[in-house]
């Protein structure tokens, strides 16, 4: 587990992340470092899982599903885009279209998919930022957390 590493195209760092807490920042790192070279794959998460993944301490499942929402939905207003150079053609994408949290299954999970136009993110990469996920959790502030992602 400590050496699970995070890693995506460059272009992630462009996007800021302002409105993220240091929770939602270390389960948004957490899924992305286990959401890379899936394609476009509906991947699963335990609770168990993306708990131990994101040093996530608060115990209580309903007050996780609040926290996971939350994040999802500063998730959702993350918009990538790309321009031509002309700047005539434009177009907009979230990075997740699928986030469904199952919290009354018997193992609670998340089940969560990529956005076909956000692939490039996190498959088949030709340059990327790549750091340890324990050194990111580890860090306490938001301010720290995007210092060490940028630097």
């Amino acid at each position: 587990m400590s050496n699970e590493l995070v890693k995506y195209d460059p272009e992630l760092n462009t996007i800021p992340l302002r409105k993220f807490t240091p929770i939602e920042m270390n389960l948004f790192f957490s899924i992305v470092s286990r959401m890379r070279d899936q394609g476009n794959k509906t991947v699963r998460f335990s609770f168990d899982q993306l708990k131990e993944l994101s040093n996530y301490k608060p115990t209580a499942n309903k007050r996780f599903i609040d926290d996971i929402e939350n994040t999802y939905q500063k998730i959702l207003s993350l918009r990538f885009g790309r321009r031509s150079k002309s700047g005539l053609n434009r177009e907009f994408f979230v990075m997740f279209t699928e986030f469904e949290i199952k919290g009354e299954a018997e193992e609670p999970y998340v089940d969560i998919q990529i956005y076909p136009k956000a692939l490039h993110l996190l498959n088949d990469l030709e340059s990327w930022v790549r750091y340890a996920l324990a050194e990111f959790r580890d860090l306490k502030s938001s301010y720290a957390k995007t210092m060490f992602r940028l630097l």
